[in-house]
């Protein structure tokens, strides 16, 4: 079940909302939304949730483990040994099928990736080492605990929530005022439009060229630049569309998310576009492995190690391919450019480099849409060296107003503030936490608008898959 599917938005979430709104006491609204986002899971991954559970189970008990009571020595071997028990689902799942094709075995090749479960493996890791590292109290009670890390909003694409963001709203009673609701309804519909009026329009055509590319035929000049904008666009408005659903709907349940995205397509470097993009995940991956690696304290070659060891993890997060690698290995490279050269931190010619750095990011997503170094090679050349024939035949006719006005849409929101979301453009605040300055007379009808065309868009089209959900 997606977001975006109209079982969704026309059966499961009224329930939720319905039922959080007649049950009064806060233990019967936890059980309500947790026995619900147990089967949010169940719906779209049937037994995997075993897993989670599992998962969940075993990061509870860790949180009881007297981990100031140890010596420093056992600290750090029972906290690497918690957190291998963590990850074995991601390594099992996701890294042993490609390694065993590899090395020429069919023994995994039907093993499936629970949706998900690189999002909530890092939940529970980040609440162990928070605890091993005494900034949070454990959580006592198991039913809000599992509440946390199964809560359906961030369940399958994140945004990576903290425990201590949501630590008191856990136990408080859910209940959003008119204006938290009239915030989250409408941050939810900017999200859906993000995803079916522009991510779902430009995805199909930007598949119809991959799928040449993969199907071994070369691209002309201009067909695989098309081809790389589209999915550039299509990335970026399925992914903070998700996002955005994902907040509206927290807010809706009486949860405050953290941001995820803030124009990245914007950015001037590769270090202001990790500020931008994702950034849940940049700031675990900083604060999880870059600082404890050492991170800039401890001199250049520190640095530099610790900044190419979290590239190397980020890009076996995505997947365990070498396109991801070959990815990760560009932004890394591109981050340690900036910093011994200085240009991270310098001012001059943002223009030029905002022109430059858009174009480093449409090529570096290559990787991600390609399923093989052949196909990624290929494209790569296409872009360089296609032919000079004009558009394919398909990129002509794929073209379709919807397209153009999806593409329309993209560039307007390059232009616009360089630090809000699109959101706090249009609607005056960029998160939930600043409610007085959202502009909810505007807010409501608009989104009641957008709510109408995009549900008339969806069942209109049977295409609406989510990217991050491999991941």
């Amino acid at each position: 079940m997606v977001f975006s599917s109209p079982v969704f938005l026309f059966l499961f979430l009224p329930v939720v909302l319905l039922g959080l709104a007649l049950v009064r006491l806060r233990r019967f609204q936890a059980f309500w939304l947790l026995g619900l986002s147990a089967l949010f899971y169940i719906w779209g991954a049937g037994q995997a949730v075993l897993i989670l559970v599992a998962v969940t189970l075993a990061a509870y008990a860790a949180g009881w483990i007297p981990w100031q009571r140890l010596t420093v020595r056992w600290r750090r071997v029972l906290l690497a040994a918690v957190i291998l028990v963590l990850l074995l689902p991601i390594l099992f799942f996701k890294y042993l099928p490609p390694l065993a094709g590899a090395a020429g075995s069919d023994a995994f090749a039907a093993v499936a990736i629970p949706l998900g479960i690189s999002f909530f493996t890092f939940h529970a890791v980040s609440y162990v080492i928070d605890v091993w590292r005494g900034t949070i109290v454990r959580e006592r009670n198991l039913r809000d605990f599992s509440l946390y890390l199964f809560v359906f909003p961030h369940q399958i694409a994140g945004p990576i929530v903290r425990y201590a963001e949501i630590r008191d709203e856990l136990h408080g009673f859910r209940e959003a005022s008119l204006p938290q609701f009239g915030y989250g309804f409408t941050r939810f519909t900017w999200g859906l439009a993000k995803k079916v009026i522009v991510a779902d329009q430009v995805g199909r055509l930007a598949g119809e060229i991959f799928a040449i590319n993969a199907g071994g035929t070369d691209l002309s000049l201009a067909t695989a630049w098309l081809g790389a904008v589209l999915y550039a666009v299509q990335i970026y408005f399925d992914f903070s569309g998700y996002s955005d659903m994902a907040i509206g709907l927290a807010i809706m349940l009486g949860f405050h998310f953290p941001e995820n995205f803030a124009q990245p397509y914007r950015s001037w470097s590769v270090t202001e576009f990790w500020r931008r993009w994702h950034m849940t995940l940049s700031r675990w991956f900083r604060d999880y492995v870059y600082f404890p690696l050492g991170g800039n304290r401890h001199g250049v070659l520190r640095e530099y190690g610790a900044l190419l060891t979290v590239f190397l993890l980020t890009s076996l997060w995505h997947g365990g391919t070498l396109n991801f690698l070959i990815w990760g290995g560009l932004h890394s490279a591109a981050l340690i450019i900036e910093r011994a050269t200085g240009l991270r931190d310098s001012q001059r010619l943002l223009i030029v480099r905002r022109v430059l750095m858009l174009l480093f990011i449409i090529i570096s997503w290559v990787p991600f849409r390609t399923a093989t170094t052949d196909q990624l090679g290929r494209y790569w050349s296409n872009m360089v060296t296609g032919s000079l024939d004009g558009l394919a035949p398909i990129a002509i006719t794929g073209l379709t107003p919807a397209v153009l006005i999806a593409l329309a849409i993209a560039v307007i929101s390059l232009i616009g503030p360089a630090r809000s979301t699109g959101f706090g453009a249009v609607f005056g605040t960029r998160s939930s936490l600043e409610l007085e300055r959202f502009r909810f007379r505007l807010a409501i009808p608009l989104g009641i608008v957008l709510f109408v065309i995009s549900s008339l868009v969806l069942l209109w089209s049977n295409f609406s898959p989510f990217l991050y959900f491999q991941f």
